[in-house]
């Protein structure tokens, strides 16, 4: 599996066109919309207590991934800047200019919403709520990209960072140790189920080991990588 990926000297290889450490930034997003498909699959079963126990776990899962998303892109005080502040920092404001942080607000009250109703187990509730729900994550979503896609583009064009080194500085490091695992073995999970003719899930690892900072961290992410995939999958 992954051919280069045994040879731990590749962690401070110069990255070729292929590895491209921000994968994970943008399949993050698909790992949600496979994630909201999932909550959304649960609500139309027809056996009730089934659909309401699926939803039930899944909306945790969403929920957890969600939050450590939020954070990537957000940042955390102490640890790292966070994808919007170095895009604004390297790319002319351009996630201040765009309202993207302030646009959590919305998403937060919709969010809340469904969370409060799954918690009360009012699942007609949320039946009535996810519909916008659905929506306005979707709208966020693509907004984001819109803006952030053009604009980290730019800064790989202009050629003067090494984009490998940002994403270890800037990004990684949102990531708790704790949710790690989780991280890794969910975005995997949900890539592999809703992209299985496409490479998706292997360049999200790819780019878990193109940012590794040693062989020990490596083995260590490779090892979840493992059990992550499924054995045909890993196996190929």
């Amino acid at each position: 599996m992954f051919g280069c990926f045994d040879v731990p000297e590749v962690v401070v290889a110069a990255l070729k066109p292929r590895d491209d450490p921000f994968v994970l930034m943008r399949y993050g997003h698909d790992v949600l919309r496979c994630a909201i498909k999932e909550l959304d699959d649960a609500l139309k079963l027809e056996n009730g207590t089934d659909s309401n126990t699926i939803f039930h776990e899944a909306w945790k899962e969403f929920i957890r991934f969600q939050h450590i998303y939020h954070a990537i892109e957000e940042g955390t005080n102490g640890k790292a800047e966070g994808f919007f502040k170095m895009l604004d920092r390297l790319g002319d404001n351009a996630a201040t200019k765009g309202g993207l942080p302030d646009d959590q607000t919305a998403l937060d009250g919709i969010e809340h919403s469904v969370g409060r109703a799954q918690w009360w187990r009012n699942y007609r509730g949320i039946r009535k709520t996810f519909p916008r729900f659905r929506e306005v994550n979707e709208a966020r979503y693509l907004k984001v990209e819109g803006i952030v896609q053009p604009a980290l583009k730019k800064v790989v064009a202009e050629g003067t960072t090494d984009m490998r080194e940002l994403a270890i500085q800037s990004i990684l490091p949102t990531i708790p140790r704790s949710d790690l695992k989780f991280f890794i073995s969910f975005g995997i999970e949900m890539l592999e189920k809703y992209y299985p003719d496409e490479p998706r899930a292997r360049k999200f690892a790819h780019a878990l080991q193109v940012t590794a900072t040693s062989a020990d961290d490596w083995v260590a992410k490779k090892v979840i990588l493992e059990t992550a995939f499924t054995p045909k999958v890993y196996l190929h």
